[in-house]
């Protein structure tokens, strides 16, 4: 007569098959969450970057504004990894000593007012600024438009072309975001 109840071997059978079914799905559930993460962490890359654009753009388009038409504002110097500017911050026509710049540092981009730094996104991997005249035509670089000790001079950049490349290493996958935008500078015609 036989005992009601599970033998060892079937016992061994069952704990194995739950074993591989739950390694098989703590697995799935260990690579969706590190999928996640990896997106959450490309996803916040994402957004840095927007928000450094929309500060370098709104920047460059301040750049010679000049309500009182001085000429004193507009760039001091300019070349692929940095932009030397002016704009008439208090709107009074008069140049406070107010130089403004953009520049690429090692791997980050840096907002300079005055000798006030903050920092606009680290880990840039590439950065270029692009000047451009009347009818779209390329300027050659460095571009020079205020004579800094006259504080006047002729405005010749209409356009401002950048691009950002952003790269990191998550998690052992490598994460690589590039923007480019055309600003029109608004206070300088075109």
């Amino acid at each position: 007569m036989r005992k009601k109840g599970f033998t060892i071997v079937e016992m061994i059978v069952v704990i194995t098959v739950l074993s591989v079914v739950m390694t098989l799905v703590i697995g799935s559930f260990v690579s969706l969450q590190r999928q996640a993460n990896f997106q959450m962490e490309y996803s916040r890359m994402s957004s840095k970057l927007s928000l450094s654009t929309d500060f370098i753009e709104k920047q460059i388009r301040m750049i010679g504004f000049d309500p009182k038409g001085s000429g004193a504002f507009g760039i001091i110097q300019g070349d692929s990894q940095y932009i030397y500017y002016t704009y008439d911050e208090n709107e009074d026509g008069a140049y406070d000593d107010s130089l403004y710049s953009i520049r690429l540092q090692n791997d980050s981009l840096y907002f300079y007012e005055g000798k006030n730094r903050s920092l606009i996104i680290a880990g840039v991997d590439s950065f270029r600024l692009t000047y451009y005249g009347e009818r779209d035509s390329l300027l050659a670089t460095p571009v020079a438009e205020i004579d800094t000790t006259t504080m006047s001079g002729s405005r010749i950049v209409r356009k401002i072309s950048y691009y950002i490349v952003i790269n990191k290493t998550y998690m052992g996958k490598p994460i690589k975001i590039k923007t480019n935008s055309d600003v029109v500078i608004k206070n300088m015609g075109g």
